[in-house]
């Protein structure tokens, strides 16, 4: 009778460890879910800032003086700096997310 006790009580402890295994699976899969969505978003918020500041940059430009005004190659130079920042961001954010996935 003891015997067969252990074995239920073994049984038992083997289906109370499944279970908490998938239940912890479940939770890292949620974890990352949520870790992914928050860093997506932050990276749209932080892309939409970069380009309300580059757009009110080039307002600024357009309402100078003519002397004031960056040269044509000061502005072209400037956005193609400000492209490289924008898709180094958005490589590390891949980077990250590829990191992240198993």
């Amino acid at each position: 009778m003891n015997h067969i006790q252990n074995e239920d009580i073994q049984k038992r402890q083997q289906q109370l460890y499944v279970q908490y295994r998938k239940v912890a699976e479940k939770a890292k899969e949620d974890m990352l879910q949520l870790y992914l969505s928050s860093a997506k978003t932050q990276m749209d918020h932080y892309q939409k800032q970069f380009n309300d500041e580059r757009t009110q940059m080039r307002k600024k430009q357009d309402k100078l003086p003519l002397n004031e005004k960056l040269t044509k190659i000061m502005n072209d130079l400037l956005e193609k700096q400000l492209k490289n920042v924008s898709d180094s961001i958005k490589c590390v954010y891949n980077y990250k997310v590829l990191e992240l996935i198993p």
